[in-house]
């Protein structure tokens, strides 16, 4: 049996073995895989914990054993992160009132400490005055929320508006479980981020971090390149590779020069690139393992990180660029007379573009069905907390019969979502 089976672990910690969790999570570290990728088989292992617990499969106290042994085990690996350097920004962690899930921001606060963050986690079942008073006294910079139960979703609105109504305006996250299921953006504003994925979060502290390296002078050696999500490269002047981050591996076949990895009708560009030697952002196309001619955002950097250059690359999906020929399209007609557009401009569709359309459509629909799913589970979820007066009120069979048909309308929607799916593979 596979150790790096979430299902593995998860049986591991819901029978409180903690030796055998911490080799199984050892071995998976040993084995090469970074601090995000563990975090990503915790997450995976605590939400197949959930699972078994919805399907009663488990009880609540094998649930909290599990839990507790998690704990440990985050407790545990928190040691093997770097705090070698002064930590220059702080953040606030807390559960809503309610909340009792703190796991997922045990993790969090690993990833903010690896990128030099000072942390306070206050932990799960916060009351919104004591979190008021807390982010008053502390002044982070982010005040990071998290939540699991959709019951509590009318209290998270509250804590939202009171933190950004502060007058000095720190960043809110919010992340959680929860966060998958439901689009949650309308109870925010642009202050206020929304995270579904670990994967979302570690993404937005680069970025974040990269902002900070460019304002405070420009270098990024306190970067560190095990921590970079994307594909990034660390090249000499004369265009050799003499580093990169881990992602790069999985990306791109080994070169030894930065040019060998970007196609040839590109090559002008990057000379240019090196010759100008400033600041800037190039599209150009890249052999990757994948595709000999993929798309990249390469934001490039010049003696960036140890006085070498930077090359930070974006992979841009190619649907996209195919609508943006449909698009420019669109805007030459529209800045023409229209006369002058009637007579001699026709828009013409080419073959990948119709394909493009037709993928739009697909996406389209795709976002209407999800939208009508995430809604039949919302309905359901909040069924389920007034299950207990709907019983009391002796109108279980109607309770059951509405349930019924609710998950009935589920399961259409999901069959519509494979057939569309089944059309898109045809597409492409």
């Amino acid at each position: 049996m596979d150790n790096h089976d979430p299902v593995v672990l998860a049986k591991s910690l819901v029978e409180g073995k903690i030796q055998k969790s911490w080799l199984i999570v050892g071995s998976y570290i040993e084995n090469g895989s970074s601090l995000l990728d563990t975090y990503r088989l915790i997450t995976s292992t605590m939400y197949q914990i959930g699972q078994w617990w919805q399907e009663n499969k488990i009880s609540v106290a094998d649930e909290h054993l599990a839990t507790a042994t998690c704990d440990y085990i985050l407790s545990r690996l928190q040691f093997t992160v770097n705090k070698e350097k002064l930590p220059s920004k702080r953040a606030l962690l807390f559960c809503v009132e309610g909340e009792e899930h703190y796991i997922g921001l045990k993790m969090l606060a690993s990833l903010l400490e690896k990128y030099k963050w000072e942390v306070g986690n206050l932990g799960a079942n916060l009351p919104l005055p004591y979190a008021i008073n807390s982010i008053e006294k502390r002044r982070p910079e982010v005040v990071g929320i998290s939540i699991s139960q959709v019951h509590l979703l009318p209290s998270l609105k509250q804590y939202i508006n009171e933190i950004e109504s502060l007058t000095y305006s720190p960043t809110a996250l919010v992340g959680g479980r929860l966060l998958q299921h439901y689009d949650l953006t309308g109870y925010g504003s642009t202050q206020t981020v929304f995270i579904n994925e670990i994967e979302q979060f570690e993404q937005w502290l680069f970025e974040n971090a990269l902002k900070q390296s460019l304002v405070s002078g420009g270098n990024m050696t306190s970067l560190s390149l095990e921590a970079i999500p994307v594909p990034l490269f660390i090249v000499d002047k004369s265009g050799q590779i003499i580093d990169f981050t881990p992602s790069v591996t999985k990306m791109f076949l080994p070169a030894s020069d930065i040019a060998d990895i970007i196609d040839k009708d590109s090559h002008e560009k990057l000379k240019t690139l090196v010759r100008e030697r400033e600041e800037k952002r190039v599209e150009l196309n890249m052999i990757t393992f994948d595709n000999p001619v993929a798309l990249f955002d390469v934001y490039y950097k010049p003696e960036a990180y140890n006085n070498q250059d930077v090359f930070i690359c974006y992979p841009v999906h190619e649907y996209m660029t195919n609508m943006q020929s449909t698009l420019n399209q669109f805007r030459s007609m529209t800045t023409q007379e229209p006369e002058h557009a009637k007579q001699t401009q026709t828009l013409t569709v080419i073959e990948e573009d119709q394909d493009t359309i037709l993928q739009l459509h697909s996406l389209s629909s795709k976002r209407q069905l999800r939208e009508m799913k995430t809604n039949v589970k919302t309905v359901l979820d909040l069924l389920t907390i007034i299950h207990p007066d709907v019983i009391e009120a002796e109108k279980a069979e109607y309770f059951d019969l509405i349930v019924t048909q609710l998950s009935h309308t589920h399961e259409i929607i999901d069959e519509l979502l494979r057939q569309l799916k089944e059309k898109s593979a045809a597409i492409n």
